[in-house]
Protein backbone atom coordinates (compact mmCIF):
# COMPACT_ATOMS: atom_id res chain seq x y z
CA UNK A 1 0.00 0.00 0.00
CA UNK A 2 1.11 3.26 -0.67
CA UNK A 3 0.21 6.38 1.25
CA UNK A 4 1.75 10.03 0.10
CA UNK A 5 4.27 8.59 -2.22
CA UNK A 6 5.92 6.28 0.33
CA UNK A 7 5.37 2.33 0.44
CA UNK A 8 3.72 1.77 4.54
CA UNK A 9 3.61 -2.72 5.33
CA UNK A 10 0.25 -3.63 6.10
CA UNK A 11 1.32 -5.76 8.63
CA UNK A 12 3.68 -4.46 11.58
CA UNK A 13 5.69 -7.00 13.52
CA UNK A 14 6.62 -6.16 17.43
CA UNK A 15 10.01 -5.61 18.05
CA UNK A 16 11.20 -8.93 19.12
CA UNK A 17 12.79 -10.08 22.37
CA UNK A 18 15.62 -12.27 21.71
CA UNK A 19 16.54 -14.64 24.30
CA UNK A 20 19.53 -17.66 24.65
CA UNK A 21 19.52 -19.53 27.60
CA UNK A 22 22.80 -21.59 28.59
CA UNK A 23 24.04 -24.39 30.79
CA UNK A 24 27.79 -24.36 32.11
CA UNK A 25 29.50 -27.31 33.92
CA UNK A 26 32.80 -26.61 35.04
CA UNK A 27 34.79 -29.74 36.56
CA UNK A 28 38.32 -29.84 38.53
CA UNK A 29 41.16 -30.82 35.68
CA UNK A 30 44.64 -31.56 37.32
CA UNK A 31 46.36 -32.02 40.33
CA UNK A 32 45.43 -29.93 43.31
CA UNK A 33 47.12 -30.46 46.95
CA UNK A 34 44.83 -29.15 50.11
CA UNK A 35 47.82 -28.63 51.60
CA UNK A 36 49.24 -26.32 48.98
CA UNK A 37 49.22 -22.46 49.32
CA UNK A 38 48.31 -21.87 45.85
CA UNK A 39 46.35 -24.43 43.49
CA UNK A 40 45.47 -23.67 39.67
CA UNK A 41 41.83 -24.10 39.59
CA UNK A 42 39.09 -24.22 42.83
CA UNK A 43 38.73 -28.72 42.99
CA UNK A 44 34.94 -28.48 42.51
CA UNK A 45 32.27 -29.07 40.17
CA UNK A 46 29.86 -26.22 38.95
CA UNK A 47 26.79 -26.14 37.54
CA UNK A 48 26.07 -22.36 35.98
CA UNK A 49 22.30 -21.55 34.49
CA UNK A 50 22.56 -18.33 32.64
CA UNK A 51 19.62 -16.72 30.29
CA UNK A 52 20.66 -13.77 28.37
CA UNK A 53 18.03 -11.43 26.51
CA UNK A 54 18.26 -8.42 23.58
CA UNK A 55 15.86 -6.04 22.87
CA UNK A 56 16.71 -3.39 19.57
CA UNK A 57 14.52 -0.07 20.25
CA UNK A 58 15.58 1.44 17.43
CA UNK A 59 19.33 2.57 18.04
CA UNK A 60 18.96 1.84 21.79
CA UNK A 61 19.44 -1.96 22.72
CA UNK A 62 18.87 -3.77 26.36
CA UNK A 63 20.69 -6.25 27.33
CA UNK A 64 20.50 -8.43 30.52
CA UNK A 65 21.40 -11.74 32.06
CA UNK A 66 20.71 -13.76 35.02
CA UNK A 67 22.78 -16.35 36.00
CA UNK A 68 22.72 -18.36 39.25
CA UNK A 69 25.97 -20.68 39.93
CA UNK A 70 25.40 -23.71 41.73
CA UNK A 71 28.54 -24.14 43.46
CA UNK A 72 29.34 -27.80 44.70
CA UNK A 73 32.18 -29.07 47.35
CA UNK A 74 35.50 -28.98 47.02
CA UNK A 75 35.96 -32.90 48.70
CA UNK A 76 39.29 -31.90 49.51
CA UNK A 77 38.95 -29.18 52.20
CA UNK A 78 35.67 -30.14 52.59
CA UNK A 79 34.61 -26.29 51.86
CA UNK A 80 31.59 -25.36 50.05
CA UNK A 81 31.64 -21.97 48.34
CA UNK A 82 27.54 -20.49 48.56
CA UNK A 83 25.75 -20.14 45.46
CA UNK A 84 26.02 -17.25 43.77
CA UNK A 85 22.92 -15.07 41.64
CA UNK A 86 24.24 -12.59 38.97
CA UNK A 87 22.10 -9.94 37.62
CA UNK A 88 23.43 -7.97 34.34
CA UNK A 89 22.44 -5.18 32.39
CA UNK A 90 23.34 -2.75 29.31
CA UNK A 91 22.45 0.33 27.56
CA UNK A 92 23.99 -0.07 24.44
CA UNK A 93 23.39 2.95 21.63
CA UNK A 94 23.96 2.33 18.18
CA UNK A 95 25.98 5.03 16.94
CA UNK A 96 26.35 3.30 13.86
CA UNK A 97 25.31 0.13 12.21
CA UNK A 98 28.52 -1.70 12.98
CA UNK A 99 29.89 0.28 16.65
CA UNK A 100 27.70 0.26 19.75
CA UNK A 101 28.45 1.25 23.18
CA UNK A 102 26.75 2.24 26.55
CA UNK A 103 26.66 2.08 30.17
CA UNK A 104 26.68 -1.92 32.23
CA UNK A 105 25.86 -2.65 35.27
CA UNK A 106 26.64 -5.76 37.27
CA UNK A 107 25.66 -7.04 40.48
CA UNK A 108 26.41 -10.27 42.33
CA UNK A 109 25.28 -11.70 45.88
CA UNK A 110 26.29 -15.46 47.14
CA UNK A 111 25.49 -17.32 49.87
CA UNK A 112 27.36 -18.29 52.84
CA UNK A 113 29.80 -20.38 52.84
CA UNK A 114 30.44 -23.76 54.24
CA UNK A 115 33.26 -25.64 56.06
CA UNK A 116 33.24 -28.83 57.37
CA UNK A 117 29.16 -28.56 56.98
CA UNK A 118 29.75 -25.79 59.34
CA UNK A 119 27.90 -22.54 57.99
CA UNK A 120 30.85 -19.51 58.39
CA UNK A 121 28.60 -16.33 59.86
CA UNK A 122 28.97 -13.49 57.84
CA UNK A 123 30.67 -15.06 54.41
CA UNK A 124 27.98 -13.78 52.25
CA UNK A 125 29.88 -11.93 49.18
CA UNK A 126 28.07 -9.22 47.48
CA UNK A 127 29.15 -7.02 44.98
CA UNK A 128 28.12 -4.05 42.23
CA UNK A 129 29.94 -2.97 39.61
CA UNK A 130 29.15 -0.11 37.23
CA UNK A 131 30.96 0.56 33.80
CA UNK A 132 30.93 0.60 29.81
CA UNK A 133 31.24 -1.80 26.89
CA UNK A 134 32.12 -0.76 23.71
CA UNK A 135 31.55 -3.05 20.30
CA UNK A 136 32.50 -3.23 16.75
CA UNK A 137 31.49 -5.19 14.41
CA UNK A 138 33.88 -6.29 11.33
CA UNK A 139 32.92 -8.28 8.56
CA UNK A 140 34.59 -10.88 9.79
CA UNK A 141 35.27 -10.71 13.92
CA UNK A 142 33.27 -8.78 16.56
CA UNK A 143 35.38 -7.26 19.48
CA UNK A 144 33.81 -6.26 22.71
CA UNK A 145 35.66 -4.16 25.37
CA UNK A 146 34.07 -4.64 28.80
CA UNK A 147 34.86 -1.97 31.87
CA UNK A 148 33.46 -2.72 35.77
CA UNK A 149 34.77 -1.11 38.52
CA UNK A 150 33.36 -1.92 41.72
CA UNK A 151 31.05 0.39 43.57
CA UNK A 152 30.58 -2.10 46.74
CA UNK A 153 31.81 -4.88 47.71
CA UNK A 154 31.23 -7.14 50.87
CA UNK A 155 33.57 -10.22 51.50
CA UNK A 156 35.25 -9.81 48.22
CA UNK A 157 37.59 -8.02 46.06
CA UNK A 158 37.53 -4.74 45.21
CA UNK A 159 38.97 -3.37 41.77
CA UNK A 160 38.74 -2.68 38.63
CA UNK A 161 37.45 -5.52 35.27
CA UNK A 162 38.76 -4.94 32.05
CA UNK A 163 37.67 -7.64 29.21
CA UNK A 164 37.94 -8.38 25.76
CA UNK A 165 35.66 -10.83 23.90
CA UNK A 166 35.95 -11.65 20.50
CA UNK A 167 33.87 -13.45 18.30
CA UNK A 168 34.97 -14.78 14.63
CA UNK A 169 32.69 -15.34 11.93
CA UNK A 170 33.54 -18.86 10.17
Amino acid sequence: MTVHGQRKSLISLPTLLFTLPMIFLEYPTGEYGSSKTANIGSNQFDIKLMIFLHKTLGNFSVDAAAKYFFRLKNEATDVLPGNELYLQCLLGYNLTDKFKLGPSINWMLSKDKEQNSIVIDDSTRETLSVGADVYYRFSWLSVTFTYFCDLYTENSTRGHFFQIKTVYRF
